[in-house]
């Protein structure tokens, strides 16, 4: 039926059940081009899967949800990546992925969730549906209580997605404003976690050990702090941070640039 070409009414359908028919013969490797196929006949262009109509949503849902057991059978986010570069990436490429992230997720298998997710980020930085990705590694973390991995990730999505880096000089009004909410939590939090975590070393014993990586992390506190407002320059947080700037330099030693602070804020907002 698929040798008589797509013109047929019959050659998705056939495409799909040539794919099972594979997979029921545990020929999973050889399964993946046949949901391909059904996948490149239903998916529109701009990958709007909301648009189709109900059946034809259902059978793109199943075949993600299939190939997203086949990955898991083989190599993981391993698979995705051989098995697309030999027949070609798709555009809906990161529907895979988040197929086999949602898959592990389900399994609460989390590091392996997070790890497909990254994967996509990492092999396709510059998509637009990188940034999205990205964030659903710090939720993988942050569903399976990783405190440490979830801070690097945030830092990750900071340093991929944030004003100074090449993606958001790249990318549209619209995608910006899909960045930015989170972009300006995810700075306010780091700039907060490095803070603490200096504070309560500074009150720790071993002061010698403890004081040198105290500065440290306030040295970093004052790095996001100064991303904030430079990234920020007209939020109504920005005096707050400025104060906060000022003191992790002080606490750092960095005492010419916490002086530069402390007057940037007191006469560049003059209610403070």
């Amino acid at each position: 039926v698929i040798d008589y070409g797509p013109n047929t009414a019959y050659y998705v359908k056939a495409q799909y059940m040539h794919g099972w028919s594979r997979f029921k013969q545990r020929q999973y490797r050889a399964s993946i081009a046949s949901f391909t196929a059904t996948l490149d006949e239903l998916i529109p262009r701009n990958n709007g899967i909301e648009t189709l109509a109900r059946g034809e949503r259902e059978l793109v849902d199943d075949c993600l949800r299939v190939l997203a057991v086949v990955f898991s059978y083989l190599e993981g986010v391993d698979t995705i990546a051989a098995a697309y570069e030999q027949i070609g990436a798709r555009p809906y490429q990161h529907l895979l992925y988040e197929a086999l992230g949602e898959h592990y997720l389900k399994q609460e298998r989390y590091r392996d969730s997070a790890e497909t997710y990254k994967g996509f980020t990492t092999q396709y930085p510059d998509s637009k549906f990188a940034h999205q990705l990205q964030l659903r590694v710090v939720e993988s973390y942050e569903a399976g209580g990783f405190p440490d991995l979830i801070v690097e990730e945030k830092k990750r999505y900071v340093e991929l997605f944030g004003v100074t880096a090449s993606y958001w000089r790249f990318s549209n009004p619209a995608a910006k404003n899909a960045i930015l909410p989170k972009l300006k939590t995810f700075t306010r939090e780091l700039a907060s976690y490095h803070h603490a975590l200096a504070q309560d070393l500074s009150k720790k014993p071993k002061r010698g050990k403890n004081a040198k990586r105290a500065q440290e992390h306030y040295a970093q506190a004052g790095d996001y702090y100064q991303l904030f407002v430079d990234s920020f320059p007209t939020d109504d947080e920005v005096p707050d941070m400025g104060f906060l700037l000022a003191e992790s330099r002080l606490e750092s030693g960095a005492y010419r640039d916490a002086i530069t602070a402390f007057e940037w804020v007191a006469y560049e907002y003059s209610t403070y």
